[in-house]
């Protein structure tokens, strides 16, 4: 696995990323080479390191060793190892598919929080292939793992050059050393997204995630990376994966992005996906969630069938979609009323007031107005409409007034069944002209 020339890190830079390690990762680390193996610390804990100077939580690393094992007993190898790790009161190991291993840190009384808030995977290094087919999932994949491989070999099935980079460990050596078999640091310094994997295009998900690191890190795209959108088939993408990766990006810019790329380069789409094309082109406003998207959405003159199907695919209550929609309508249809309208109409007493054709929205409107569950994600996923709910709010309080007036008119029974709901708005405006005049 080591390669025979090392590009070491010099001494102050590997000093300072082994500060930002929590000492108990930096003993598991010590404790696994001790064990026979070579870690290289992989992924995005990598790139952010190189982007931000520092050392993100989530610290995935690829275990390799001096020996070269068949996948079997490579694999039973790895298995042995969580073993003996779940032996040792500090951790606790999950086994996951493909022999990785997930560590956590159990309490101590010499640990701190912090520590147990890092999330660490063990995986043994591995090559991936595909069989011949003409639609791929994100699923159709050989993996076969390896001991003892060169980083050329088993950094290929990484989608990007910037996410092909390493950090070694090195056995009792304060040293550590690049693993940088494709250039990833110069695409960092380029700003440019580019592949080594032969088979970037047969995962659909990568070209997702090609969209997602280039909207994150704001890096263009490699002509080489732009020629294998072109042979990329969609078909079998699901609407998971797509919303996963679009959540990561904030969705709209995402959303935009994508169908612009996919009517670019002509590449095929399942109907599952074509379905959502409503979601492109609303700007890039970034999003935190599905109730920020929807809302979002219900107020983007996205039709209800349309709206529909995105709070289904999303998990998000149909109750709360309708009352988007009614609150969208309400707001619609009273944007170009303010309350003097209701205020001069109140004072022509209550039939006629009873006959404001606005007097069905005004209803729908308060019933929304404050209910949290429909205004908190308005509050971040469209500021303009929360500025016009702030006044409708300043003039519709939650509780109206006028409480005695409509008691009043209520024991008089002049009143229909179906107009009592209508009729404490009556005094509820009839009451603020009183006080206005």
């Amino acid at each position: 696995m080591n390669e025979v020339s090392k590009d070491y890190l010099d001494s102050s830079q590997a000093l300072e990323l082994k500060k930002q390690i929590p000492s108990r990762i930096l003993e598991l680390i010590a404790n696994i080479e001790q064990a026979g193996f070579n870690l290289t610390l992989v992924g995005g804990a990598v790139r952010d390191y190189l982007l931000e100077g520092r050392v993100s939580r989530d610290l995935d690393f690829e275990l390799g060793h001096q020996f070269e094992y068949d996948s079997a007993e490579w694999s039973t190898r790895i298995n042995n190892l969580g073993t003996k790790l779940s032996r040792d009161s500090q951790y606790e190991i999950e086994f996951l598919n493909f022999s990785i291993l997930r560590v956590s840190f159990l309490d101590s009384e010499d640990s701190s929080a912090n520590e147990n808030d890092w999330d660490v995977e063990l995986a043994p290094a591995r090559i991936e292939s595909f069989s011949t087919r003409e639609n791929y999932g994100h699923s159709d994949v050989n993996v076969e793992l390896v001991s003892k491989a060169p980083y050329s070999e088993t950094f290929k099935r990484r989608d990007f050059t910037v996410n092909a980079i390493g950090i070694e460990f090195h056995h009792d050596k304060e040293a550590l050393s690049w693993a940088d078999p494709f250039d990833g640091r110069a695409a960092i310094k380029e700003k440019v997204l580019k592949t080594a994997n032969p088979h970037f295009s047969k995962d659909p998900v990568r070209f997702c995630r090609a969209l997602r690191f280039s909207l994150k890190l704001d890096l263009s795209f490699d002509e080489s990376l732009l020629a294998l959108f072109k042979e990329f088939n969609l078909i079998q993408l699901s609407t998971f994966y797509f919303f996963r990766e679009a959540k990561k990006v904030g969705y709209l810019p995402f959303f935009t992005l994508f169908f612009e790329q996919v009517d670019s380069h002509a590449i095929e789409v399942g109907p599952k996906i074509e379905a959502f094309r409503f979601l492109s082109g609303h700007g890039d406003l970034r999003l935190a969630d599905e109730q920020e998207l929807v809302a979002f959405m219900a107020f983007a003159n996205v039709d209800l069938e349309n709206l529909r199907l995105l709070a289904k695919t999303l998990q998000v209550k149909m109750n709360t979609v309708q009352g988007l929609k009614n609150l969208k309508d309400a707001v619609t249809e009273l944007s170009s009323i303010d309350a003097d309208f209701f205020k001069i109409e109140a004072l022509k007493g209550a039939h006629s007031f009873l006959g404001l054709s606005q007097l069905s929205a005004l209803k729908s409107l308060h019933l929304c107005l404050y209910k949290e569950e429909l205004i908190k994600p308005l509050k971040m996923s469209n500021p303009q409409v929360m500025k016009q709910l702030s006044v409708f709010r300043s003039w519709l309080p939650e509780q109206l007034q006028g409480k005695d007036f409509f008691l009043e008119l209520m024991e008089k029974g002049e009143f229909k069944s179906k107009e009592k709901s209508l009729l404490q708005y009556y005094c509820h405006f009839k009451e603020r002209s009183e006080q206005n005049s």
